[in-house]
């Protein structure tokens, strides 16, 4: 055997290696130096496996320098690895510098400094969401700051800039707001909730500096109006001699939720026409952007830095504010934000004991999260950060690399608005058709660089010159406006340089569009395309499948329906589905249709305590139709035999089991022939469902549980045949693991004679 491995297992043949096992080895492998001694010298002396209760059939490995066993498995997500001792928290989520940087999760940017204050004193910075951002603002706002140059040397000292620091360091009285947080519903809230956002900032930055800068506590505050207020603030700042550095954080987040609903009278607002709901000729968001512009001249701001994810709001919302740089495209500032490879190596580092253990970790990273381009001009490919340390905080807490559901973070999904503004415009989708015609969607992201790049070459080439015109309405440049939002948006990239060298395509005319890696494509492109999908709903055929089922006793559009309307819950939406729920998508079209008045929820068909209700029930002078609905959820399911997922299992493992158990069928429904009834599919599907008999729990095939449906239906059907002397047509409509929807006839019945 292997020094560094040993088996055990059950099966033993020799009394002679029991009588070399302590007596006291029994529920698992003790941890103690001894137990392992006696171990070391079991093992190569014994031909024959060993065997312990409760770890048979086992692999466990004995790495040098650490104190536990650790199972060894062949399969990348059973594959449990060595994890170093007493790790820090890691910073998911922390935007606070001063905590942050004392962590060996962070990595330096400090030395980007110098190079921010020499390229300009207006400087724009857009990336994609959780890359960062919001912590390098709080990075500028702690060197900057006035009030924290005695803390310099604690904060910063161990640091790049630290060794270097500037003539500019805490010099400036920082003003700092972020715009995340507005209220978009309606022109009214916005203007409202802007102006109280400014005005707290206003009041805050007061509080701050009035002992440092007396005068400012005399400033005029113009109730109502916070800009007045913050103008006045800055006259009494320049009084003093002291300058303002204006930080800016998020600062395009309400306009491009405000771009989500096109007609909306907030979308003409913040462009400074006039609305239906508020006369106004200039939003109070343009008006903030010129009063800092105005204060850049001669003024007190000095200096202002801004973040965000898209130039849209600046080139049409920000009433000309012409006087800033913009640093995304920069070469010089690619690595600002995000992790690098080598940065991904060195976090993984933290966490795990073996070099072996990283570099499978980082092959396994790459894959799923890196391939974010910001300059066609170098071959950096960044990670995004929180993605990192969503992997990393999996990694600390359960020993093993995040396999499946588990890569997902949903909070990197970018916003609602933007799956909005795309859905909204022919552009959006004919870019996401494009994508899927050329197969970018559906490849696999290679880890090694190959001589056919992956990707959709548009012509035109990416800068800050994004605009609502072409994004919105028909234009020339409609079809790469799109891509390029999408590109802001982080669901899609552009390619590194040498993957514009190996397409032959210039990037100074041409864009080589590309999906950054998996875990992108199945949080964002994957709902995506499913929102056009959706948005495309025939409800004309919906009217038709509900007239189909209540006149002819035909279910299968209507269940058609109810399965893409299944297809729309997401993980949170799953925490609640019941048979309730799945009633409610086949009651509400059914009430929403002229038939209304005549179908019944619940239909009582006999009296007494434990009277029997069937689900649906359609009633027609001559006939009538009654459905009974089952719900099988994906606890209660097991696939091939061997894969279930228990109840209360995280909700993007359930989701992705769900998937798992769709595909089943429509593969068994594409082996079958078109008209095969639903008993002979549910022969050929390897799905289980659990049953219970008392306390016993017990797995059978899942054609049991629909003839047991049908028995009910049929029986539901024959009493109401006999209590309304009509021929009834029995259905069943089955879901199965919430996004597989079966349905089939159960019988046809006639009243039975008064005798009978």
């Amino acid at each position: 055997l292997d020094s560094r491995m040993f088996c055990v297992r059950r099966s033993l043949s020799s009394h002679h290696c029991l009588s070399l096992i302590p007596h006291t080895v029994s529920a698992s492998i003790p941890n103690s130096v001894s137990y392992k001694k006696s171990l070391s010298h079991i093992v190569p002396y014994c031909r024959l496996p060993l065997s312990f209760p409760r770890v048979q059939q086992q692999k466990w490995r004995h790495f040098s320098g650490t104190a536990q066993y650790y199972p060894q498995s062949t399969s990348l997500h059973e594959k449990l690895l060595p994890i170093k001792e007493n790790i820090p928290m890691v910073p998911y989520g922390d935007a606070d510098f001063v905590s942050v940087c004392k962590s060996p999760f962070y990595m330096d940017r400090t030395q980007y400094i110098p190079l921010l204050e020499s390229s300009g004193k207006v400087l724009v910075f857009l990336r994609p969401r959780r890359t960062g951002k919001t912590l390098l603002i709080d990075t500028l706002h702690k060197y900057y700051d006035v009030l924290h140059k005695e803390q310099f040397t604690d904060i910063f000292g161990h640091l790049s800039i630290g060794e270097n620091r500037t003539d500019l360091a805490n010099k400036y009285l920082v003003f700092r707001i972020d715009f995340s947080n507005l209220n978009t519903d309606t022109v009214d809230k916005f203007e409202r909730s802007m102006n109280d956002s400014i005005a707290g900032k206003v009041t805050h930055f007061i509080d701050r500096y009035k002992e440092h800068v007396p005068q400012i506590a005399h400033t005029e505050i113009v109730p109502g109006n916070a800009i007045a207020s913050f103008s006045n603030l800055c006259d009494k700042v320049a009084l003093s001699q002291q300058k303002i550095m204006v930080l800016v954080d998020e600062y395009d987040n309400a306009v491009n939720r405000a771009l989500s609903n096109m007609s909306s009278d907030l979308e003409q607002y913040l462009k400074g026409s006039q609305s239906s709901s508020a006369q106004r000729q200039e939003s109070i968001f343009k008006t903030f952007f010129s009063t800092l512009k105005s204060l850049t001249s001669g003024g007190a701001v000095e200096r202002i830095f801004i973040t965000g994810v898209s130039p849209i709001a600046l080139n049409d919302f920000t009433s000309g504010f012409n006087i800033a740089r913009g640093l995304s495209m920069d070469p010089k500032f690619a690595q600002l934000a995000g992790f690098t490879e080598d940065e991904v190596k060195r976090l993984l580092g933290v966490v795990l004991t073996h070099e072996d253990d990283v570099n499978l970790a980082l092959s396994h990273l790459r894959q799923h999260y890196n391939g974010y381009s910001f300059c066609a001009e170098t071959d950096d490919r960044m990670y995004i950060c929180q993605l990192v340390f969503h992997a990393l905080e999996f990694m600390r807490d359960l020993a093993k690399l995040p396999t499946g559901g588990r890569l997902l973070d949903r909070n990197v999904l970018p916003s609602e608005y933007a799956m909005e503004v795309m859905l909204a415009t022919p552009a959006g989708r004919e870019s996401v058709e494009k994508l899927i015609e050329n197969d970018v969607l559906a490849s696999n992201i290679s880890t090694e660089e190959s001589d056919s790049v992956a990707g959709l070459v548009q012509e035109g080439c990416l800068d800050e010159t994004l605009n609502s015109g072409d994004l919105l309405f028909d234009s020339p440049k409609s079809a790469f406006s799109a891509l390029a939002f999408l590109y802001h948006m982080g669901a899609v990239t552009q390619g590194v340089h040498s993957e514009y060298v190996a397409a032959h395509v210039n990037p100074a005319s041409s864009t080589l569009f590309k999906v950054p890696n998996q875990v992108v494509k199945k949080l964002f492109l994957d709902a995506l395309v499913h929102r056009m999908n959706l948005s495309q709903m025939d409800f004309q055929r919906l009217r038709s499948a509900v007239e189909q089922f209540a006149q002819y006793g035909d279910l299968d559009d209507l269940c058609k329906c109810t399965e893409h309307f299944c297809a729309m819950l997401k993980g949170p939406d799953m925490k609640h589905q019941s048979e309730a729920s799945f009633k409610m998508l086949f009651l509400v079209p059914l009430a929403s249709s002229r038939f209304a008045h005549q179908f019944e929820n619940e239909k009582r068909l006999s009296r007494g305590r434990f009277a029997k209700r069937v689900d649906l029930c359609v009633s027609f002078p001559q006939h009538g139709n009654l459905v009974e609905l089952k719900d099988v959820r994906p606890g209660y399911l097991r696939l091939h035999g061997e894969k279930y997922i228990d109840a209360d299992a995280p909700w993007d493992d359930i989701h992705e089991f769900a998937n798992d158990v769709h595909r089943h069928w429509k593969q068994i429904t594409q082996q079958c022939a078109e008209d095969a009834p639903v008993e002979t599919l549910l022969e050929r599907c390897a799905l289980e469902v659990k049953s219970f008999h008392g306390k016993k729990v017990q797995w059978v095939p899942i054609r049991q549980e629909w003839e047991k449906a049908k028995n009910q239906a049929v029986d539901y059907a024959q009493r109401a045949a006999n209590r309304h002397r009509k021929p009834y047509t029995a259905h069943v409509a089955m879901r199965i693991g919430f996004f597989t929807v079966i349905h089939g006839v159960a019988g046809k019945v006639k009243p039975m004679e008064t005798s009978e």
